[in-house]
């Protein structure tokens, strides 16, 4: 229970800090902030020792957000962009990660490693591939499952 206090009063903190700089943030920012406050709360729960970015795990649900439709694709917008409109909901997803590709110009280096495999002979529709590489300059990799520990080694 002393840990979960302490995560959420961390959660609170870092909160008030962003709005603070940020002034007036937009409804994708205040979907994101909850997102990333939900998260970190659910996993203090566990009692158990985590480290865990709020951050990476949206832009890895965002890939899969890219690649749903219907219901699917919905519900992920609504856990990660809220009232957001779709427009305002990618273009969010789109200057977090162009501002991490330019990393170069500052003092630090941010990295996201989001990679997404696939089975090999799956087909995957073209439009997801490049909608792929526009916000992630990254390209789908064709794996064989059956020889898992050898991605481990990868």
């Amino acid at each position: 229970m002393k840990n979960q206090t302490i995560t959420a009063i961390f959660v609170l903190v870092a909160s008030a800090q962003f709005i603070s700089i940020l002034g007036q943030i937009s409804l994708t920012e205040r979907a994101q902030l909850d997102f990333a406050v939900s998260l970190l709360q659910n996993v203090a729960e566990s009692d158990k020792s985590s480290v865990l970015s709020p951050f990476s795990v949206s832009t890895s649900l965002f890939i899969a957000y890219l690649a749903a439709d219907g219901e699917t694709k919905q519900q992920l917008q609504n856990a990660l962009g809220k009232d957001a409109s779709i427009p305002e909901f990618r273009l969010h997803f789109i200057k977090q990660l162009a501002y991490i590709a330019e990393a170069e110009s500052r003092n630090y280096t941010l990295s996201v490693a989001n990679r997404l495999y696939v089975r090999e002979g799956l087909s995957v529709k073209e439009s997801f591939q490049r909608v792929l590489g526009f916000y992630y300059s990254e390209t789908l990799h064709k794996f064989n499952f059956g020889q898992r520990n050898t991605l481990v080694q990868v």
